[in-house]
């Protein structure tokens, strides 16, 4: 297999990764928005926050792989 090929692939699906997981995010955000309460713990919106950074490295480092070959 081609090695150029290889990184284009881990590219793409380095971005598709990051692209679901700021849909995830976005998903679970608008759900903790209608049952979040005095109950909830403050470690919720925190992990949700991090699950963004991780989406956001995703996709950085899937362009990096699609156009640089990093």
């Amino acid at each position: 297999m081609n090695p150029n090929l290889l990184i284009h692939i881990i590219g793409v699906v380095a971005i598709l990764a990051g692209i679901l997981q700021l849909f995830v995010f976005h998903h679970q955000w608008q759900k903790l928005k209608v049952t979040m309460n005095e109950h909830t713990t403050g470690w919720m919106p925190l992990s949700l926050w991090t699950s963004v950074w991780f989406g956001i490295v995703f996709i950085v480092v899937g362009i990096g792989f699609l156009f640089f070959g990093v």
